[in-house]
């Protein structure tokens, strides 16, 4: 089979990532051959999906109860080496076992990382997805799955942008939006109150 395009393969994996806890999924064997929704990033370990049934959180049909903490580098290279991440997994992994708590209704507490996926490190520049990137997100994944860790891909942002003193979507687009503050560019029907910036 032909591989997919760069540009696929990165909505791909953020998409086919963000499914790893998602409503409505029955329970998929990891035995079971793959659909667009069951692909996992290469290399990325086999763990059972965890669904969302009657507001409750099932893996393998046993309720339980996700528990971690963010993962987020807000500049380049925004992923660490992926020998740092695997040895934050083993950590994660080794603080449920260890911790003291336990929920009263005996549910099993699964480690759980919101991890960061910042618009502006995967185009840096308009129309152009960087690779690095994309392979640091992938590698980050895939450490997180080998360890038993479960994943919340975050599309990230603060403030919006760095041209607002934050980060999140890329300087060119925000740039962009300023540039054309209080008006629709090509919308000759629209006010300037439908501008998504009206002021810079």
């Amino acid at each position: 089979s032909s591989q997919p395009s760069g540009k696929n393969r990165m909505i791909s994996t953020i998409l086919l990532w963000c499914c790893i806890l998602r409503a409505g999924a029955n329970n998929v064997s990891c035995a079971e051959p793959a659909s667009f929704l069951q692909v996992r990033s290469p290399g990325a370990a086999c763990i059972p999906r965890i669904t969302i049934v009657e507001a409750k959180f099932i893996q393998d049909g046993v309720e339980v109860l996700p528990l971690g903490g963010n993962y987020v580098i807000k500049a380049q290279p925004y992923y660490p080496p992926t020998k740092v991440v695997r040895a934050n997994a083993k950590s994660m992994v080794a603080g449920v076992a260890r911790m003291q708590y336990r929920p009263s209704d005996g549910r099993k507490v699964v480690p759980v990382v919101r991890l960061s996926s910042f618009f502006e490190g995967a185009m840096p520049e308009e129309g152009v997805f960087d690779p690095h990137w994309q392979s640091g997100l992938e590698a980050t994944l895939a450490a997180f799955a080998d360890e038993g860790v479960y994943v919340l891909l975050d599309i990230h942002q603060d403030a919006l942008a760095t041209t607002n003193g934050g980060e999140g979507l890329p300087w060119w687009m925000t740039a962009k939006m300023q540039e054309t503050a209080g008006s629709v560019p090509n919308c000759s029907d629209c006010a300037s109150n439908d501008s998504y910036i009206t002021t810079p």
